[in-house]
């Protein structure tokens, strides 16, 4: 299933004006939004903490004839730049190509998983892949633990306090009760697995607009990646950056993302202005559903 990049007429109309600076999307994922702004944009950078992404981009680059020595791919007056590493870490990463912060125009975070995570990274990221490990590690090296290993030793008061805090789940305690009396038969290693932990059907039961453990997957892989301390990192280092000029698009899927965002901006004294899917945009990608984007400036 194709990933369709949401919000992004908004994201490319936001850095419409920048020219001559580095645009840098600092969640590659398959290119969506990336391969539209090289239409307009002549500097782009690329990271990614998944190497699968890093090498689609790559090959799509080849594809389209781009020549490169290393991270850096040309064609005409074209420079692209592909970095494997984490958004939390964006600063460093930046610096060590020699990109600082007056080089910069735009920075875009995309903060949705990608469909082809959630379809064909074998990683456990969808309750419709029953066979797949319960690993859900986006950055394999990075990431020591798994899901499945959190599942494993974490107490009941942990599970329940972190499905509750990172995702608002209901009955939080009574999921983290299910899992405990389950793995104390079996390991929790298997998407099935969990399933049965928890009692919940594999497909959507009709009558309802999302699987009932759509928060519950949620909450486990914001845990493992530790997504939600590597955006407070990443809001941090962007923000060094558009006290600079340069404009900031962050793409949020859910209020924890959301509060975060605001929070920090906030706290930061720049402002923001938030778009949401039109209409039109909801028709053709449902997956657009809960995605809002935050333009934020000086």
């Amino acid at each position: 299933m194709e990933h369709i990049p949401v919000l992004l007429n908004e994201v490319v109309t936001s850095f419409k004006g920048i020219k001559g600076k580095w645009i840098v999307d600092s969640t590659l994922g398959r290119g969506g939004h990336f391969f539209e702004l090289l239409k307009t944009h002549n500097l782009l950078v690329g990271i990614d903490a998944d190497i699968e992404s890093i090498n689609f981009v790559k090959k799509e680059l080849e594809k389209k004839n781009f020549e490169h020595k290393d991270s850096l791919y040309i064609k005409n007056n074209k420079k692209v730049l592909l970095i494997k590493g984490n958004f939390a870490d964006l600063d460093a990463l930046l610096l060590s190509y020699g990109i600082k912060g007056k080089d910069v125009g735009g920075i875009l975070a995309d903060l949705g998983i990608s469909m082809h995570q959630i379809k064909s990274s074998g990683r456990g990221f969808s309750f419709l892949r029953p066979e797949e490990p319960l690993d859900m590690r986006i950055d394999t090296q990075a990431h020591k633990y798994t899901a499945s290993d959190l599942l494993s030793f974490l107490s009941k008061k942990e599970l329940a306090s972190l499905f509750k805090n990172l995702a608002d789940v209901e009955k939080a305690s009574i999921l983290a009760e299910r899992i405990v009396n389950y793995r104390k038969k079996k390991r929790i290693r298997t998407v099935g697995d969990f399933l049965k932990a928890l009692k919940m059907p594999q497909k959507k039961p009709l009558g309802l607009k999302r699987h009932p453990a759509t928060k519950i997957f949620m909450a486990l892989r914001i845990a493992v990646n530790k997504e939600h301390l590597n955006l407070e990192s990443f809001l941090y280092k962007a923000g060094s950056f558009v006290k600079e000029g340069t404009i900031l698009d962050v793409i949020t899927f859910h209020s924890l993302e959301e509060e975060t965002v605001k929070r920090i901006v906030e706290k930061l004294g720049f402002r923001f202005k938030t778009y949401a899917p039109s209409p039109e945009e909801l028709l053709k990608n449902k997956s657009a559903r809960s995605a809002k984007l935050f333009v934020i400036k000086k």
